[in-house]
């Protein structure tokens, strides 16, 4: 039975981490870009927000004491907070390409239950997909991963794919 009921969904592209003496960049997210065709197809409201990129001159050390040149580059918490308030959205899927985005995923999955507890988040991207693949591995002693997958036990998520 397919629903009739239009979502209003966030599409997300987190801060990154850098180095505040490297080369930083953010690369268009084409997942996303995909993922919001298709949901506007089927007539639902979406946008896409990438912090890094709003918040490209927002750079803030990380830890100064134990790296002092490790850099998160987006918005603030508050913006971040902001702009979900502003939207309303009633989904949030972050991306999340690789690890130094994780960080950031969390953020604002917890912002977004700030904003409202019962806003679906949904995590996915190039790195939980990965990680859920390695998890496969896992049983084998010599992999040295995990025995299990630490973004599946991140409280405010409601999905992760």
């Amino acid at each position: 039975m397919q629903s009739n009921k239009k979502a209003k969904v966030l599409l997300i592209a987190p801060n990154m981490v850098g180095m505040s003496d490297g080369l930083n960049r953010i690369q268009p997210s084409l997942g996303l870009m995909l993922i919001a065709s298709t949901l506007l197809e089927h007539g639902h409201d979406v946008k896409i927000h990438d912090t890094g990129l709003a918040g490209w001159n927002n750079r803030r050390l990380i830890n100064p004491t134990k790296d002092p040149k490790k850099i998160e580059i987006g918005q603030s918490d508050e913006d971040i907070k902001k702009y979900i308030q502003d939207y309303s959205p009633n989904i949030i899927a972050i991306s999340v390409l690789f690890s130094n985005f994780l960080d950031s995923a969390h953020t604002v999955a917890r912002i977004a239950k700030e904003v409202n507890k019962n806003i679906t988040v949904i995590l996915g991207g190039n790195h939980i997909t990965n990680s859920v693949i390695d998890y496969g591995f896992s049983k084998d002693p010599k992999s040295n991963l995990h025995d299990y997958i630490p973004d599946l036990e991140e409280a405010n998520y409601s999905n992760v794919v």
